[in-house]
């Protein structure tokens, strides 16, 4: 992985962006204004909304970093309604749009964040780290995420079953055990949890070995 922070600035404003890449392909951008008001937030703030804006994003992002399975993810934010929770799943594309208020709300407040999300997903089964994922705040582009191409699915073979599944996890949580820092470099040991059963049990594609 490789990051790169770049600082842009003027007499009034500075922005910072903090890009990585994972095998020469850029995997995150996170933008952080730290002075002023830059000229990119002003522009991206008099954008009719988020939905528009993350549409030109992701065509200039494919045109510049060869990003082609954005193609879909594009399609699909032309059904979207701005400023409405979502959830739809297209194919193998499970999308969400999700918009938050502050933690500290007053009245008459506008929605403070928005977060546009695709994820892979195959018969129900979703693949948490295959994503690609949009952030705004106060209306501002903030961070992307990319990790489509990093993932590939192993195996679409289910070769344990619900309750096997659930009898190796409760079996290892009970010969489990961890050490605590306590103080003046006093280490205890805990074990021996008492585990009556599996409070929830889903089926997803992990990312582990």
């Amino acid at each position: 992985m490789n990051l790169w922070v770049l600082i842009f600035w003027t007499d009034e404003s500075q922005l910072t962006a903090y890009v990585e890449f994972v095998d020469e392909k850029l995997q995150s951008i996170y933008m952080s204004v730290n002075k002023g008001v830059p000229l990119m937030v002003q522009t991206v703030q008099q954008t009719a909304n988020e939905v528009e804006w993350a549409k030109g994003f992701l065509s200039r992002y494919q045109a510049y970093c060869g990003a082609t399975h954005v193609e879909e993810f594009k399609a699909i934010l032309d059904t979207v309604e701005p400023k409405t929770n979502t959830v739809k799943v297209y194919g193998n594309i499970k999308f969400e749009a999700k918009y938050d208020k502050p933690f500290v709300e007053w009245e008459n407040h506008t929605i403070d964040t928005a977060t546009f999300r695709w994820r892979y997903t195959f018969n129900g089964v979703e693949a948490f780290y295959k994503r690609v994922a949009l952030f705004f705040e106060k209306g501002c582009f903030s961070r992307l995420i990319d990790n489509w191409n990093l993932f590939e699915i192993g195996s679409y073979d289910i070769i344990v079953d619900e309750k096997k599944a659930i009898e190796i996890a409760v079996n290892a949580a009970k010969n489990y055990s961890t050490r605590v820092y306590m103080w003046y470099d006093t280490w205890i040991t805990v074990s021996g949890f008492k585990v009556v059963g599996a409070k929830a049990v889903s089926l997803i594609f992990g990312n582990g070995l």
